[in-house]
């Protein structure tokens, strides 16, 4: 099975969190690439589509997915896919410490669901990734295989 894991980071620690995805998703052929270098009708290619991001001031807002990830959002409700087929899952950095943590996560969440894509077990939220890299690690990657647990028995939905 083959999985595409997307990402807009500004410091590198989504980057990153999609990278140890990547090594925890044991049964997928997994890429990983940046949002600005994505598009949504590549979606229909994979089983198995992450999206993530982290939660930044844009436009005024805080709390918002990074700008590329913006347009990627874009580029999905644009797309004339029902992305019927594939299986998505969300994930994201941020830091707790601010009001809107890791909203982003749920804004992607919420453009995945009001184009009717099968969006598969809990959105991920990392706090504070350098804080803590070994612990959130784990966290990554017990997410992960939980989540490859769930896409056979969801998908055959």
């Amino acid at each position: 099975m083959n999985a595409l894991i997307v990402y807009a980071s500004n410091s590198g620690s989504t980057m990153m969190t999609a990278n140890i995805i990547a090594k925890s998703l044991k049964n997928y052929k997994s890429i990983v690439k940046p949002a600005a270098e994505t598009n949504a009708n590549e979606f229909a290619s994979y089983d198995l589509v992450l999206l993530g991001s982290n939660s930044w001031w844009v436009n005024n807002l805080e709390g918002q997915p990074h700008e590329t990830m913006l347009e990627l959002m874009q580029g999905i409700k644009d797309s004339n896919n029902t992305f019927e087929n594939t299986c998505f899952a969300v994930f994201g950095c941020g830091d707790s410490n601010y009001l809107k943590f890791c909203n982003a996560v749920d804004m992607i969440h919420n453009t995945l669901t009001q184009v009717g894509a099968n969006v598969l077990g809990n959105k991920l939220k990392v706090d504070g990734f350098f804080y803590n890299i070994e612990e959130n690690t784990a966290l990554i990657t017990q997410w992960a295989t939980q989540l490859e647990v769930e896409v056979p028995v969801k998908s055959l939905l």
